[in-house]
């Protein structure tokens, strides 16, 4: 693994504003993004509420299931084989086993997935059940798993969650922005334009309507600013075509493909330059054994970067781990705390005990601490709200940060990840450059078992995260202040701040 670690220290501030702003030395003014940059960074954030605002805690409190009583709740020896077993997976099971098994799968959801109240309770889950028992009568004595797996995933179909997880098929839709990037468009005072062989063509109207809802901002080869065309839609939808029409009255039908990327591998912390500017590359925030000592230099790091005019922060492929790591080297960075508007809350039921209980046990291994889950839980009961733990607030605050931090993003990027681009949003000096992130931003403090008979897994969060506005941003994520191709965003995000800063107050 190669960190230049020594190579950073000589360059602080003196290689970066060579090669930022032609060697213009002034102690103590911040790198900041120009004007025409700051202003699509700008209309690309929300005020946010008020975290203590007296509607928003009321809405938590709604969404959080009230425990009657738990003489149904799944019994630790239901899930023992889950939490243990090694036998190989059968190809068909019966359909009395089958329908024993659909039972469980619904007072685990019960008891152990917090977004249970969310997604409609009693009522939405009881009637997915009676769906599911009604195909299920179809079939005579025994089913293939692979249709059962089908049977029971297509009637779960409303959890819009990333972190929930039952068989093999995937849940909760994810968005991605179909683009075409060949075509590049200028804005000027007037409007958006495109210069095709010498000529130069105004945009009147795309789809009938504003043109600024089809062109989304993006970086050239150069690192200038530019708008290509493209629209949010769920990626199994495929392209699509708009068509924009020319104040010259001619038209034309731009065909859309959905960006996509390949995830990316390696190791679990780098730290490098490219042209004389820090890339602080963290690919996991999981403490597995193989990553501890990685993330333990990634923290270190955090305080050689302070004084940097700029740091390129690589978040890409990122599937999250434990938020302390990202906090950890924010303080270091800024001896700050930036917070976005947060609420929380977690199930402390037996149940949310079994299924993370396998997590628990994965970090103590890596720190050699021994964690129960059941105790832990315990530990944070509200006895005013039995099964769930005590609601824990984060009130917005937004960090004046010195070093401009340029954030490159992609699909990949979830959960701890996701929460790091939340803080990151909160500070007045940070850019994101690439693809929207995965969307796994509802739930947190997935479990998992794996059911008796048919042996399928179930990822099943047992915490419920609200942000901002308190909407659902699953599957869509947090969408780039500038989007560009995460395979090329980090050379582009290089060229794009040589010629899109300057000194702040000039």
């Amino acid at each position: 693994m190669s960190r230049c670690r020594s190579r950073l220290v000589l360059v602080v501030g003196v290689t970066i504003a060579a090669a930022l702003i032609g060697g213009v030395h002034a102690h103590g003014q911040r790198l900041v993004l120009d004007a025409e940059a700051r202003a699509i960074v700008e209309a690309n954030r929300s005020a946010g509420p008020e975290m203590y605002d007296p509607d928003t805690l009321s809405a938590l409190g709604k969404l959080q299931y009230r425990y009657e009583d738990f003489s149904d709740e799944p019994a630790s020896d239901e899930l023992a084989w889950g939490l243990s077993g090694d036998d190989e997976p059968p190809s068909v099971i019966s359909i009395e086993h089958a329908t024993c098994e659909v039972d469980l799968v619904f007072r685990v959801i019960k008891y152990g997935y917090a977004g249970y109240q969310y997604f409609g309770g009693d009522v939405s889950f009881g009637n997915a059940k009676r769906r599911i028992l009604q195909e299920l009568g179809v079939w005579q004595t025994q089913i293939p798993v692979g249709e059962y797996d089908s049977i029971l995933t297509s009637q779960l179909g409303f959890i819009q969650d990333g972190h929930f997880g039952l068989g093999t098929k995937q849940l909760c839709s994810h968005f991605v922005l179909s683009w075409n990037p060949q075509h590049e468009f200028r804005r000027d005072e007037i409007g958006f334009q495109l210069t095709c062989c010498d000529r130069v063509r105004r945009v009147a109207s795309i789809e009938g309507g504003d043109p600024s809802a089809y062109l989304k901002p993006s970086i050239s080869v150069d690192g200038s600013i530019v708008y290509v065309p493209g629209v949010m839609r769920r990626l199994q939808d495929g392209g699509v075509s708009i068509d924009v029409k020319y104040e010259d009255g001619q038209s034309e039908a731009i065909r859309l493909s959905p960006m996509t990327s390949t995830p990316l591998s390696g190791p679990a912390y780098e730290l490098r330059e490219m042209d004389g500017t820090p890339i602080v590359a963290i690919r996991t925030f999981a403490p597995t054994p193989g990553a501890v000592e990685d993330l333990a230099a990634f923290i270190d790091d955090a305080g050689s970067l302070r004084d940097e005019k700029a740091i390129m922060l690589d978040l890409r492929s990122n599937g999250g781990g434990l938020g302390t790591y990202p906090i950890s080297w924010l303080w270091r960075l800024t001896y700050e705390d930036p917070k976005p508007c947060r609420l929380r809350i977690q199930l402390v039921t037996d149940t949310a005990a079994l299924l993370v209980n396998p997590l628990f046990q994965l970090f103590s291994g890596s720190s050699q601490m021994p964690l129960d889950a059941g105790e832990f839980l315990r530990a944070q009961s509200n006895p005013a709200s039995p099964g769930w733990g005590y609601m824990s607030h984060g009130a917005r605050s937004v960090v004046k940060n010195e070093p401009l931090i340029v954030v490159i993003t992609d699909g990949y990027m979830a959960s701890a990840a996701e929460h790091f681009v939340a803080s990151l949003r909160h500070m007045d000096n940070v850019v994101f450059i690439g693809a929207n992130t995965g969307g796994t931003l509802l739930t947190g403090c997935p479990g998992a078992c794996l059911l008796p008979f048919s042996g399928l897994a179930m990822a099943v969060p047992t915490g419920l995260n609200l942000l901002e506005d308190a909407s659902n941003r699953d599957g869509l994520g947090f969408l780039p202040d500038f989007w560009v191709h995460p395979d090329c965003a980090l050379e582009r995000s290089i060229r794009f701040v040589r010629r899109h800063t300057t000194r702040e107050g000039l």
